[in-house]
């Protein structure tokens, strides 16, 4: 595993930015990236029930799975505690299929809504992906499937205060905004303003904004609502050593219960920090490696230009979709006439899922594509919606960005944003 040192920055909102008046700046997302007006909001109905979720069996091997667990909790716990919102949150049992998101060896949705690292063969399988957050959602917006995936592959995770480096609890609370609906807020102290700089854990805590997005999402009808997570750890009932993580876990969790449902995140991290104390403690839209335009070039295996000929979704387990790209040009590497690419995403009439920061194709752009396309295997696009940029009619580009959060690896500034004059400079700065 690779040991990177990552600073983390943001210059998008997660399906695009819309600021939700002047007061304040959180987003809502969507089923359709706020691409057409009417859209419905993503969200859970949960009709008096807590939203739930669950574990990956396997864990980390750079933290404890009590260390995972706990850090977990504490960040959907964070969310539970805005007393303006309804939202409760239900841990289920421990998810004993494969790390990885929804299946796509099957054709029916599994619902299971897990959290797991990726310790080898991260499944998006993009080393500059830091941790990614699929919603497979249905009529009017209801989610039915959240997954949160981790990539322990190529990067490290921390806990704790000390040497802090891509701390896990940060990412974990800004992911579950995402899991819970939010986009981007355009409020720069925002937890889900997408920004994170390595060795910072301001992210851990909400601020005015990121209360005021879940409120409106789920609104309390009498305040205080202040939520919960439930039951416990995932881990009660089986035997062996984690049986005894289980009978630790039933009298931490019967300690945070007392004083009712209205307790404090405070009283909570006091109790659980006293035994994490006790345990190693080196251990959520997408948080990816940002790569400006001449590292994209340096790193890709193919770069060529094409017209999006068709965009086709389908359903396997979650939606997926083929796009079919009709080269004009090969600008590195070589590329066949016809190049096509399968995803993650898409929408079907009555089921669609949403990758945040996964690239959006329509038929008919004229685009330019970094591809990473290893010998024997896939083509897919180079650091998500980076590695996609469209050619106006004026020879000018532009990419959308939206859903991404953008990880600067120190010692190499990131220039996302300043794109080449027009289709010719981007070509140039290509390097064969």
């Amino acid at each position: 595993m690779k040991r990177l040192s990552p600073v983390l920055g943001v210059v998008a909102a997660s399906l695009g930015l819309l600021a939700a008046g002047s007061a304040q700046a959180f987003v809502l997302a969507d089923t359709c990236g706020h691409l057409e007006p009417g859209c419905p909001i993503l969200h859970w109905e949960t009709d008096g029930d807590p939203i739930p979720f669950r574990l990956q069996h396997d864990g980390s091997r750079d933290i404890s799975f009590w260390s995972f667990e706990t850090q977990v909790r504490v960040a959907f716990d964070t969310w539970a505690q805005v007393p303006t919102a309804d939202v409760d949150f239900l841990e289920g049992g421990l998810f004993m299929g494969e790390a990885r998101y929804q299946d796509i060896d099957v054709e029916e949705l599994d619902r299971e809504s897990v959290l797991f690292f990726v310790e080898e063969g991260w499944a998006p399988r993009a080393p500059e992906v830091i941790a990614l957050t699929s919603i497979t959602f249905g009529e009017g917006g209801k989610i039915l499937d959240a997954d949160i995936g981790f990539n322990a592959d190529d990067w490290f995770f921390t806990v704790g205060d000390e040497l802090v480096q891509v701390d896990f609890l940060s990412i974990a609370v800004h992911e579950v905004g995402h899991y819970l609906g939010l986009d981007h807020s355009e409020d720069e102290a925002a937890t889900m303003h997408a920004s994170y700089d390595e060795g910072d854990t301001s992210l851990r805590s909400l601020t005015d904004d990121d209360r005021g997005g879940v409120a409106a999402l789920y609104p309390c009808a009498d305040v205080p609502c202040v939520g919960d997570v439930g039951p416990g750890c995932s881990t009660l009932g089986e035997a062996g050593p984690r049986g005894l993580l289980a009978a630790l876990c039933g009298l931490v969790f019967l300690g945070l219960s007392f004083g009712g449902r209205r307790r404090r995140a405070g009283r909570s991290a006091a109790l659980l920090g006293g035994l994490i104390l006790l345990l190693p403690l080196p251990t959520t839209g997408s948080v990816v490696e940002a790569l400006d335009v001449d590292r994209l070039g340096a790193r890709a295996d193919v770069v060529l230009r094409a017209t999006v000929a068709e965009v086709t979704p389908y359903l396997a387990g979650a939606v997926r979709s083929e796009i079919v790209l009709d080269v004009s040009e090969s600008w590195k590497g070589l590329a066949p006439g016809v190049v096509v690419l399968d995803q993650p995403g898409g929408l079907l009439p009555d089921i669609g899922t949403v990758v945040f920061g996964m690239p959006r194709f329509e038929a008919g752009e004229d685009v330019v594509v970094y591809l990473r396309w290893p010998e024997g295997g896939e083509p897919q696009v180079l650091g998500l919606a980076q590695g996609k940029f469209v050619v106006d009619d004026d020879g000018s580009v532009h990419r959308d960005l939206a859903g991404l959060s953008l990880a600067r690896v120190s010692g190499a500034a990131a220039r996302t944003k300043d794109l080449p004059g027009g289709v010719d400079e981007l070509r140039l700065r290509v390097a064969d």
